[in-house]
């Protein structure tokens, strides 16, 4: 989970010679508070420049808080919030759309989750000033997944110290599926979660779409990850 050293900062517009320096960061009195008592959801992006914490960028700190406040604007105003992390956020994350993903309240830093909590789900958030950029946030609607899972590995795959092949870690799979539908929980599996929640696209894109796809109370068919074979069960939320 990203833990983010952030200053809160709105980001607004001025007449401001654009070569100017950054006005000095307004440093909240209070702590915030957290957009709610558990789990939530959001996306970002990041805007850096040169000499900010981490950054390769050359571009000033006002030019990066002009983009930031033009990248809010078409944010806010419907644009496609995962097209410009991709294509603007100096962040890794800016790769996978800027998403966070289910964050439990208290993770991230109070600035982060303050400016998150001061909008509703599908809204942007103000911008914040980080040692790092100006970031942009969205808050997400909380979408998570319910489940069970349990893992075959084999010989080979990734972090795996199993000995069999992978076509016998496929078999136990697919056997222990057939099982499973048959009202038997899985036997013999290398990794066995009675029950876990799952962000959205905290599992690789392509397995998340294929676990969400799942009703609840249905078995996938084995799966195929580089680190083993999963066989999923989909949850009704908060029952294994």
């Amino acid at each position: 989970m990203l833990v983010l050293l952030l200053l809160l900062s709105a980001c607004t517009s001025d007449a401001r010679d654009p070569a100017a320096p950054a006005p000095p960061v307004a440093f909240p009195t209070a702590a915030p508070v957290p957009p709610t008592s558990g789990r939530f959801a959001a996306s970002w992006l990041l805007v850096a420049w040169a000499g900010a914490e981490g950054s390769s960028a050359t571009r000033t700190e006002a030019e990066a808080r002009a983009l930031a406040s033009s990248l809010h604007n078409d944010a806010a105003h419907g644009a496609d919030f995962a097209a410009l992390a991709r294509r603007s956020s100096d962040h890794p994350s800016g790769r996978r759309g800027g998403w966070l993903g289910a964050v439990e309240a208290g993770t991230l830093d109070p600035a982060i989750e303050a400016a998150i909590a001061s909008v509703q789900p599908g809204q942007v958030g103000p911008v914040v000033r980080l040692p790092t950029g100006y970031a942009v946030v969205r808050r997400d609607p909380l979408d998570e997944l319910h489940v069970a899972w349990a893992e075959w590995t084999w010989k080979g795959a990734r972090g795996a110290r199993a000995t069999r092949s992978h076509t016998d870690a496929r078999q136990l799979a697919a056997d222990a599926a057939d099982a499973w539908r048959a009202g038997e929980p899985p036997a013999g599996a290398d990794v066995w979660t009675p029950e876990e929640v799952l962000g959205r696209l905290q599992w690789p894109v392509d397995l998340d779409a294929r676990v969400a796809r799942l009703r609840p109370g249905e078995i996938s068919e084995p799966l195929e990850t580089p680190w083993g074979v999963l066989v999923v069960r989909r949850l009704e939320a908060g029952a294994p």
